[in-house]
């Protein structure tokens, strides 16, 4: 299992993003950003998916897809290879919103 500066790419405090995998960009994904408060699923062509984290994020691979099934045509398959991507690493998607966060507070505090 990679370790999660493999996986993750901050851009800066407020936005990260997930490398994807061959398989992902193979299905059509271009890119997945993500933020503090949602992750936006970049297909090839440029229409983009925003999936808000629910309260738990162990949850989120439902989120995804709900979402996702909701504002595409894509196969259930292809649904499924995405939430399969995310959930394996979810924790490495909220270690990286927590430090995000703790981040914009010590910024703020710090004006």
């Amino acid at each position: 299992m990679s370790s999660w500066q493999d996986v993750i790419v901050r851009g800066s405090d407020k936005q990260f993003r997930i490398r994807i995998s061959l398989s992902l960009r193979e299905i059509g994904i271009s890119q997945l950003i993500g933020t503090k408060d949602y992750i936006e699923i970049w297909l090839i062509g440029g229409d983009s998916i925003t999936v808000f984290y629910p309260l738990k994020l162990e949850n989120f691979h439902k989120a995804i897809e709900s979402q996702l099934l909701l504002e595409t045509e894509l196969p259930v398959r292809n649904i499924d290879d995405i939430k399969y991507y995310l959930k394996v690493h979810v924790a490495e998607i909220k270690n990286t919103i927590e430090q995000n966060k703790s981040g914009s507070k010590n910024k703020k505090g710090s004006l």
